[in-house]
């Protein structure tokens, strides 16, 4: 009856341990919340209510044995029994204290196992937030590169038509400079012509005063050469005309070239700080 009565609290303080030391393994299951830790009897109590339910058995059957008259070493077995029983129950209590201590300390790991879950959730809410905004301002940053590029092939082949275009002016240029050059030539010419007709007409005029007969004749070749004189001035200045309308087509061509110039270096230094 007493042995019985002896082995209860050991059983129930053992599976009191067992109970104490299971939460620990359930503390990484983030889907628990600390209000749920309230609605399960503590550890300490369970071991409590073992310990106080054995000791009233062991009163009862203490109760049972003095009516019978129990012998003197029945009455000194029991009493030892007795005292077996109260440092099992003071065992028990130092047991349930370090399984309050041991449940206390499950909650607070717990509580703060949840704080630190709290914390990972904003955090990774953040990292998705700044992630969206990176992807939003590459997205930007890539239109803006695209522009960049299209305004960069635009400039490029406005570039390669400049130097087209000032290629054909120097081409054009060198070619009026040539013709220039044989209109100088040919109106140097010209004058020497007219100097050797002038001589001519002196030396004709000298001779009419010895030879009258050839006098109408040196008239007559002078008006010729006077009109091939005219004629050759007039293609003079018309040849001078031309090489000065050439000479100022040539400058508004070179004008309007360096205006196209500046504005594609201006064009290219607005492109270049955004890239």
């Amino acid at each position: 009856m007493f042995s019985s009565s002896a082995n209860q609290p050991t059983s129930s303080g053992s599976s009191s341990a067992v109970a104490s030391t299971n939460p620990p393994a359930q503390s990484s299951n983030s889907q628990v919340s600390l209000s749920m830790l309230h609605d399960v009897p503590s550890i300490p109590q369970l071991v409590l209510h073992g310990s106080i339910t054995n000791f009233t058995i062991g009163t009862s059957n203490f109760n049972v044995a003095e009516k019978s008259e129990q012998t003197e070493s029945e009455k000194t077995d029991f009493v030892q029994k007795i005292q077996e029983l109260e440092q099992k129950l003071m065992e028990k209590h130092e047991l349930m204290q370090k399984a309050l201590e041991s449940e206390n300390k499950l909650k607070e790991d717990m509580r703060k196992l949840f704080e630190r879950n709290e914390e990972q959730i904003t955090e990774n809410q953040i990292l998705k937030n700044q992630n969206h905004q990176l992807k939003e301002d590459m997205k930007e940053q890539m239109k803006t590169n695209m522009e960049l590029l299209t305004e960069n092939q635009y400039l490029k082949t406005q570039n390669n038509q400049l130097k087209e275009n000032m290629e054909e002016l120097m081409k054009t240029n060198k070619e009026l400079l040539t013709e220039n050059r044989n209109l100088k030539s040919q109106n140097q010419q010209l004058k020497t012509e007219t100097e050797m007709m002038r001589q001519r007409a002196q030396n004709i005029e000298t001779a009419r005063r010895n030879e009258r007969a050839k006098m109408e004749e040196a008239k007559e070749l002078n008006v010729k050469l006077e009109e091939s004189v005219v004629a050759r001035n007039q293609q003079i200045k018309i040849l001078k005309d031309r090489n000065r309308y050439l000479i100022n087509s040539l400058l508004r061509r070179m004008d309007e070239l360096e205006q196209l110039q500046t504005q594609a270096i201006r064009r290219s230094a607005r492109a270049q700080p955004g890239q």
